[in-house]
């Protein structure tokens, strides 16, 4: 039987009942189907294994990604399921990563590791030179607290050492995989952060960083396309790709990323071609890797 979502309606059809609904989420037969049509779905919807009538209600709320599966948290789900969900969906992209490095021994960042299982899971399955977490105790927890519904800081395993990516200082040329996957989405300054995390890689590294939400400029909020993000990032020692809300860049060559963009307004829609047509022709690869960009765009 076909998933059905309530409050939609499908080729005309009637839109199921509540309990039409539950009965659907119930169709597998076991915890390993279940399991593996979580993972297809790349945690689109809520964790199957964790409905009940209590939070079916949620199942109005979903929507895609990531953000689908934090608006489905309630204060009644544990951290247990906060685990569950989040380090299995990241762990095989950080494998592939550890795995594609040219290095046998690597070390690894993870900026943004709420409880540090992500590691604690790694660490059990490949040899590391080292492994270090990263978050922001003060600040992002409490707002993971808030948004996600779970105490991620009440967990046993925490090693976790308390850390602003913004406004302290990574250790340069050091790392060969950062990962900072659902995290920057908390960030006050995400340039700042990327700067900060591509500097702290070593040649040959990579950075991975998974729904980064809105971009601020120095404070100012502006929906850059990827394209333009991009071009502020591209430097001839980088390779970088964006997509619409997620970063992946490699370095390939030693070098020092810096970004000083200002924006003083908020630019609208019909103004974002003009922005990408001014960031290309300021920044030429010859410059030492530096873009220093100030527009006031009426």
């Amino acid at each position: 039987m076909p998933t059905v979502f309530v409050g939609r309606r499908y080729k005309g059809r009637r839109t199921p009942t509540l309990s039409q609904e539950l009965e659907t989420l119930r169709r597998f037969k076991t915890r390993a189907e279940r399991h593996s049509s979580i993972r297809r779905s790349r945690l689109a919807r809520l964790s199957l294994d964790h409905v009940t009538p209590g939070v079916a209600r949620l199942i109005h709320e979903r929507t895609e990604g990531g953000r689908g599966l934090a608006v489905g948290y309630n204060r009644s789900r544990g951290l247990a399921d906060y685990n569950h969900d989040f380090r299995d969906f990241k762990l095989q992209s950080v494998e592939d990563l550890i795995n594609g490095s040219p290095r046998n021994k690597v070390r690894v960042l993870d900026a943004g590791a709420g409880t540090g299982e992500l590691g604690f899971q790694i660490k059990t399955k490949i040899e590391l030179q080292e492994l270090r977490g990263t978050d922001n105790y003060e600040n992002l927890i409490r707002k993971k607290i808030e948004y996600h519904g779970v105490d991620v800081v009440a967990n046993p395993r925490n090693n976790v050492r308390a850390f602003d990516l913004v406004t302290e200082r990574l250790s340069e040329n050091f790392y060969d995989v950062v990962i900072s996957d659902f995290s920057l989405t908390y960030m006050t300054d995400k340039l700042k952060a990327i700067e900060n995390m591509v500097n702290s890689l070593r040649k040959g590294g990579v950075l991975q960083a998974v729904k980064i939400g809105e971009i601020r400029l120095n404070g100012v909020s502006a929906s850059l396309e990827p394209s333009v993000l991009e071009s502020l990032l591209r430097r001839p020692w980088l390779e970088v790709k964006v997509t619409d809300d997620s970063v992946f860049i490699r370095k390939t060559e030693k070098g020092r990323l810096i970004l000083n963009a200002r924006l003083e307004k908020a630019f609208v829609t019909s103004k974002r071609s003009e922005l990408k047509q001014r960031l290309q022709a300021e920044y030429t690869p010859n410059t030492e890797a530096k873009l220093t960009s100030s527009y006031s765009i009426n």
